[in-house]
């Protein structure tokens, strides 16, 4: 008799301990989705208090950006989130490794103002949305909200900024009053590293190493930003030149040797 009325009391410790388990397991489920979610946003807000801090201060030192958000596929963009301009970019680039379609979005703002212009562009290569940016770019912080769109229909959204600081125009040799202006490639650096030249400068890159280098838009390895600048290899003694007739900054580097061989040419 008392093993027979031992078994119900075993079956209700049975009981008890796996109901005990599926209440931790939920719990633990239930931290997990709220960290999931946590990482999967955005802090948008995060971002608007630093352009109110830029504006009210006229400073954009020390400023906080909110973390980036990376839609699906994504490989690199033009600006890069965190990056800071002397002056504003001729357009926001952003690549991925996934097919684009027509219905993609770029917004730049900043203190609520969209300072993007024009239609979307999707490049050639069907791998890279493009969005131009009005003039006047004021110094600050700059919020680029996207939604990478894909041939099935779906949508995918990301976000990072910027700042423009024009008190790095400084460190930018002026060459305003030049019409043609050589930048030479020498020791695996290129030697007038940052300088500033008026629209319709024609620059000349000259290779000087043993070494073949090459003239690449940013960023690597997409090369998408101002395609012209794209140069094939340059041997030594060769050269490569391009025309800037649109005033902003482009960063560029050579392809062999990034990311030590970097550098910028401010367009006024």
């Amino acid at each position: 008799m008392e093993e027979a009325a031992s078994a119900p009391n075993k079956n209700n410790k049975t009981t008890i301990y796996v109901a005990a388990a599926v209440i931790v397991i939920l719990i633990v489920l239930g931290i997990v989705y709220l960290l999931s979610g946590k990482s999967g946003s955005y802090n948008s807000s995060s971002s608007e208090n630093s352009q109110k801090e830029a504006s009210q201060s006229g400073s954009t030192s020390n400023l906080s950006l909110a973390p980036e958000k990376k839609a699906a596929h994504f490989e690199s963009s033009t600006p890069m989130h965190g990056d800071t301009y002397a002056t504003a970019p001729i357009n926001v680039t952003i690549n991925f490794n996934f097919d684009l379609v027509p219905t993609s979005t770029i917004t730049v703002t900043k203190d609520g103002q969209d300072w993007s212009e024009g239609e979307i562009k999707i490049v050639s290569n069907k791998l890279t949305m493009q969005k131009s940016l009005k003039a006047g770019l004021a110094d600050g912080v700059y919020l680029v909200e996207y939604k990478a769109c894909w041939p099935d229909g779906s949508c995918h959204d990301g976000a990072f900024a910027f700042v423009i600081d024009s008190a790095g125009k400084v460190d930018y040799q002026d060459m305003t009053d030049k019409s043609e202006v050589t930048v030479d490639m020498k020791n695996f650096v290129f030697v007038q590293k940052k300088i500033r030249i008026s629209k319709g400068t024609k620059v000349t890159w000259v290779n000087m190493d043993d070494a073949a280098h090459y003239v690449n838009t940013d960023s690597h390895p997409g090369h998408t930003y101002f395609p012209v600048q794209n140069s094939a290899s340059i041997a030594k003694g060769q050269y490569y030149s391009t025309t800037f007739v649109t005033a902003g900054q482009y960063n560029y580097h050579c392809s062999a040797h990034y990311p030590e061989m970097v550098a910028s040419l401010i367009v006024e």
